[in-house]
């Protein structure tokens, strides 16, 4: 084992790896992150506040980078937004996979110091954020 190793896990061992207990209190955490984030940088204030401070839940949190991911000129954020929270209403299943991704980086990655950057930039979290995750069907999008 390397030195950088040995260092890394008993940074990961000191850091406290609480999980949430349901999707209200993972959202509480989020949206603390978030607010001491923007509190300790205010050029990222604007950018936490429409992406997570003012949401009052999870799914419509994961709902708007989605839209606005995939919005066209075309198909404006607002619709796709509203698609993708009813989508992610109808199963629930899509929510419960969202957070057990983000409750897994955050409990096993030693880089994750907080809930907030997971669900803003990390790979899992986007991959939660495609089309077929959360529009599931066709018929979603027909509407």
């Amino acid at each position: 084992m390397t030195e950088i190793s040995v260092v890394a896990q008993e940074i990961a061992a000191s850091r406290p790896r609480s999980i949430p207990a349901d999707e209200g209190k993972l959202w509480e955490t989020v949206r603390l992150d978030a607010e001491r984030a923007a509190a300790g940088e205010e050029m990222l204030r604007g950018f936490l506040d429409l992406v997570v401070l003012r949401h009052d839940n999870f799914s419509s949190g994961l709902g708007l980078p989605l839209a606005r991911k995939l919005a066209e000129y075309s198909i404006p954020a607002e619709r796709l937004g509203e698609i993708a929270r009813a989508t992610m209403a109808g199963d629930p299943g899509i929510m419960t996979a969202a957070i057990a991704d983000l409750v897994a980086i955050r409990t096993r990655d030693p880089a994750a110091e907080n809930y907030l950057r997971p669900f803003l930039y990390l790979p899992p979290m986007s991959s939660a954020k495609t089309p077929a995750t959360c529009f599931g069907s066709r018929a979603a999008i027909d509407r």
